[in-house]
């Protein structure tokens, strides 16, 4: 006998987005994107509180155990998914969030929650918006086809991931960890040698130029466009590496556009917003016929005035300290906007002390930076290796 398939939407008790907020000091706990982490994950320490002075909330939008809470707006954190395991207090969800509570009737939660992580990838692939509002509709979560075997089945299926899952998620979070202390040995041969060198504290934007990038645009293509590919937030990858293996995506540039969004060697990219935020990388050369998207700010350095690998470092410094995110700090998504980049203060001794400080930096971190890359690669493989698993076993292909 065949197994049922049904959807998501047909077997939920409910399935809405969550309110908007009037934050307080104190309130009930709202949960928001940074509480819903990788890997399933439901990180509490993110939650801001709600003032109820006005109207308590009703038992609807209070999260229960079971419950399945989904990251909906986002380029970098939408698709992130989590089931609520056990709760202490009263709790509540944003708008920036879907909860759908299953009903117990037909499904168990556990197996509805790996069936609705087994389709992060095609959440971000069917949302609709641009740069870093892309919203992942209510529609879409309520469409998602799936098997219904029995309930005693789903629970097997369940545990079955669970044990399976928790050896890799180990192994990430081990590579994590070494990755962690690979970054704080790098900062602090960075923090060494500017503690020789005396140095007062710069605007970014009195020493380059940044500008944000273009708009994704659906309009038509017209006769003086010139249509090329586009850098955006995911080929900026943490500590400063560029990663061209991700998808490549076109869209037309007017021809002034075109010359005014150019990438050179020299110039460094710094993500604006979403999950990213902060990160930066450095152009040891030209990138002709490609431009950036406006998830991106281009740090055009004045050469006579600092040194772009120097200004690089120092960005790079401050994400890893927290300065950046203490200048973009928000419930929401944060946005390190060319404005603010601008106004952004980092380290600025004189030019030749630059120059010697990323001479010395570039030799020091390249084996660093290799046993990074090294790490992240192989976390890599096993996040996908991890996701194989979810979908083989949820779509039946892999019997347990």
């Amino acid at each position: 006998m065949s197994e049922a398939v049904g959807r998501v939407g047909l077997v939920s008790d409910l399935l809405r987005r969550g309110i908007s907020p009037e934050y307080s000091d104190v309130g009930i706990p709202v949960v928001n994107q940074k509480c819903i982490r990788s890997q399933g994950v439901l990180d509490l320490e993110y939650v801001r509180m709600h003032d109820e002075y006005n109207r308590e909330l009703p038992e609807e939008l209070l999260i229960q155990p079971g419950d399945i809470l989904i990251n909906s707006t986002g380029t970098g954190t939408l698709g992130r998914s989590c089931v609520v395991e056990g709760l202490e207090t009263r709790i509540t969800w944003d708008s920036h969030v879907t909860l759908v509570r299953p009903d117990r009737e037909y499904v168990c939660s556990s197996y509805l929650a790996w069936v609705i992580f087994s389709e992060e990838q095609r959440f971000v692939e069917l949302s609709v918006g641009s740069t870093n509002q892309v919203e992942l509709s209510r529609r879409t979560i309520f469409n998602i086809p799936f098997k219904i075997p029995a309930l005693e089945t789903q629970q097997r299926i369940a545990d079955y991931l669970d044990r399976e899952t928790v050896e890799i998620d180990a192994a990430v979070a081990d590579l994590d960890r070494y990755v962690g202390l690979l970054e704080k040995r790098r900062h602090c041969i960075v923090e060494s040698l500017l503690s020789e060198a005396r140095s007062q504290m710069c605007p970014v934007g009195l020493i380059a130029s940044v500008t944000l990038g273009k708009m994704v645009s659906n309009r038509r293509v017209q006769t003086d466009d010139v249509v090329q590919n586009y850098l955006r937030a995911a080929h900026v990858q943490p500590g400063g590496r560029l990663d061209f293996s991700v998808p490549q995506k076109k869209m037309p540039f007017a021809e002034h556009e075109s010359r005014r969004l150019n990438l050179v060697a020299g110039d460094i990219v710094v993500v604006e917003g979403g999950a990213g935020f902060g990160r930066s990388a450095y152009l040891d050369s030209d990138l002709p016929n490609w431009g950036f998207q406006n998830s991106i700010n281009r740090v055009r350095v004045l050469v006579d005035k600092a040194d772009p690998r120097f200004v690089n470092f120092m960005l790079m410094r401050a994400l890893l300290d927290g300065s950046i995110g203490i200048e973009t700090d928000t419930a929401t998504i944060p946005h390190f906007t060319a404005e603010k980049l601008s106004r952004f203060r980092i380290p600025f001794p004189s030019l030749e002390t630059q120059k010697r400080i990323a001479d010395h930096l570039d030799r020091e971190t390249a084996e660093i930076d290799s046993l990074i890359a090294e790490s992240r690669k192989l976390r890599d493989l096993l996040l996908k290796r991890r996701s194989v698993l979810i979908t083989e076993v949820v779509t039946g292909r892999k019997q347990v």
